[in-house]
């Protein structure tokens, strides 16, 4: 359930974001509208027919934002924008796992996680018994 709840937030956080976005760039629309339309598009987009969705997404955004009254110029606007901020929040992540004590922590995790299971199957094989 709490998988639930934190998708929720998640998808609401990322609808905000276009919500700002359209206002930067003139969308006057009702928050409504935002809740309705960015899930329809994140759906399309998670079609697989393109690489990451480029394109699929922004083609969405702009069919679903004009049968509200937005011009396609300004949905392919917000489409571009929210792709572009993706791919900012995606070169930071980049970055803190380039960094090499990033690299030595997630090197550590892994060789925990290789601890953990095979004392896992050691306790199965002794339950077992």
């Amino acid at each position: 359930m709490a998988a639930f709840f934190y998708s929720l937030l998640l998808q609401t956080f990322s609808i905000s974001v276009y919500i700002v976005f359209g206002k930067a760039i003139g969308v006057d629309l009702a928050p409504m509208h935002f809740f309705a339309i960015i899930p329809l598009v994140f759906v399309v987009n998670a079609l697989p027919i393109s690489i990451g969705g480029l394109g699929v997404g922004e083609s969405a955004c702009v069919f679903f934002f004009s049968l509200v009254g937005v011009p396609q110029s300004k949905a392919l606007a917000l489409a571009f924008l929210y792709r572009i901020s993706i791919f900012l929040y995606s070169l930071i992540g980049g970055a803190i796992y380039l960094k090499p004590s990033y690299k030595e922590s997630y090197k550590d995790m892994q060789a925990d996680v290789k601890q953990t299971e095979k004392e896992m199957v050691h306790l199965n094989d002794e339950v077992e018994e």
